[in-house]
């Protein structure tokens, strides 16, 4: 079985799916790939923040919301800024490996669904020593 840590990083050309593809240029559902060590994040916790935002000093968009805007992925995409998906990580899917796998699937399948560049990951559970 596969470790949470061996399933990372993700071949992101290997799942984007295009049919999915809201953009009228569907070259850009294609994930972005980054072209510095520098980040500049914003958090989007609303479908419709996005439209005010600096995209010339964006790397990246880290959606917290469970629906994300098609619109937003071509317009940051077109810009070249990447965009994520907060996902929760629960320690189960840390201890139980059955979990894990069904966890995994499930993002990957959520990332190339919503043609997203990857995930950011959100743990505040306490973790045993």
């Amino acid at each position: 079985q596969k470790k949470l840590t061996e399933a990372w990083p993700i071949d992101q050309q290997k799942y984007t799916n295009n049919s999915t593809c809201k953009c009228q240029n569907k070259t850009l559902c294609l994930p972005i790939e980054r072209k510095s060590n520098k980040i500049v994040a914003v958090y989007s916790t609303t479908n419709e923040d996005w439209h005010q935002y600096d995209f010339s000093v964006l790397t990246e968009i880290i959606i917290t919301s469970k629906q994300i805007n098609p619109e937003l992925i071509c317009l940051a995409h077109s810009k070249g800024v990447q965009v994520h998906s907060e996902v929760k990580l629960t320690s189960d899917v840390i201890y139980e490996t059955t979990v894990q796998d069904k966890w995994i699937q499930e993002v990957i399948r959520n990332v190339k669904n919503m043609n997203l560049d990857g995930i950011s990951l959100n743990y505040q559970e306490y973790v045993p020593p």
